[in-house]
């Protein structure tokens, strides 16, 4: 009723172009068919005037969800692997949300955290985990009360394609760094007593990525041939 209601405002503002209010018009009746509100394709025609709509007040496109962000979704336990991850003071929630997605995505059985690495629960992180945050068993340990064998996802180590990530059932840690300094010299200090240093082949100019990505591409590599 509310968005049926906001079309009509918007289909009778004389001071928008003809073409939005005719789009936001059509889509308000629409909105009156046997439907349901849920429609995927009712939701993109939202999502076409949302940016219609932006283009007329010259903004530029944003964050702006149609749906609610899920939770758990299905039923029965997640594929756990003997896959763990440290995030090494990780400071935008976003990036901390979205290595909860991905970690979730390819199994991993638990993520440990820095004291100073942004929280899991800030509203940010929440959002870009999509839920995840729940799925993941997670806790906060400083860094020298880490047990688990490690190694460093860092520049100047072995390439992904050639690292020897443990894949006979023993339990194992990817040390991830800070987005701007990467990882402390004591965390590079336990991976080289350990694990060793694992990289990502780049082949551009920029040569990095950002931390969730690298993340994903690394748990991607180190899942295969694990179950």
């Amino acid at each position: 009723v509310y968005l049926r209601g906001l079309l009509g405002v918007i289909a009778e503002d004389g001071e928008l172009a003809a073409s939005l209010r005719n789009r936001a018009g059509l889509l308000s009746v629409n909105l009156w068919n046997d439907r349901s509100p849920d429609d995927r394709e009712i939701l993109r025609a939202c999502n076409g005037l949302r940016h219609a709509i932006m283009a007329e007040l010259n903004m530029e496109p944003g964050d702006w969800d149609l749906l609610e962000v899920p939770g758990q979704d299905g039923t029965g336990e997640r594929l756990s692997l003997p896959i763990y991850l440290y995030l090494e003071d990780i400071r935008s929630p976003f990036n901390v949300g979205a290595i909860f997605r991905s970690a979730e995505a390819l199994g991993v059985r638990e993520i440990f955290l820095s004291p100073d690495t942004a929280s899991p629960l800030h509203r940010r992180a929440e959002r870009s985990s999509m839920g995840t945050i729940d799925l993941v068993p997670w806790q906060t340990v400083p860094l020298e009360e880490l047990t688990l064998p490690c190694f460093a996802l860092e520049l100047g180590g072995v390439d992904s394609g050639e690292f020897p990530f443990p894949r006979d059932g023993r339990e194992s840690c990817a040390l991830i760094g800070s987005e701007e300094l990467g990882l402390s010299p004591l965390a590079l200090e336990m991976a080289e007593d350990s694990l060793g240093r694992v990289s990502l082949p780049m082949r551009g100019r920029k040569g990095s990525l950002n931390v969730s990505v690298a993340t994903g591409i690394l748990l991607h590599d180190w899942a295969k041939g694990l179950s």
